[in-house]
């Protein structure tokens, strides 16, 4: 008798909850797994879109401080045309009096 197997199963409750908790591992592990993929894919696409903000913006400086420079050569030469003028008048005012003088 010492050699007979038990004719009463009883069954195991930890391989039932073990087999049902291993379910819910897999599919918490999986739904992790997708998770941070879709993080690492996220934060990828932020630092390429803002790569591409700072070259459009850089691209939006250079043509401003391109503009702002050609309007300060052209107040230059203006500037000088203007000096010229007045010089031009003054000499203008010298002749005019001269002529009036005599």
């Amino acid at each position: 008798m010492a050699n007979d197997k038990p004719r009463i199963k009883i069954d195991d409750p930890i391989s039932a909850i073990d087999a049902k908790f291993d379910l819910y591992i897999k599919f918490v592990v999986g739904v992790l797994i997708i998770a941070i993929i879709t993080m690492i894919f996220m934060v990828a696409t932020l630092i390429i879109d803002s790569f591409h903000f700072n070259s459009a913006t850089y691209k939006e400086y250079s043509e401003k401080t391109a503009s702002v420079e050609t309007t300060q050569k052209t107040n230059e030469v203006l500037l000088i045309q203007i000096q010229d003028l007045l010089e031009q008048s003054k000499q203008d005012r010298e002749i005019i009096k001269g002529l009036l003088k005599k």
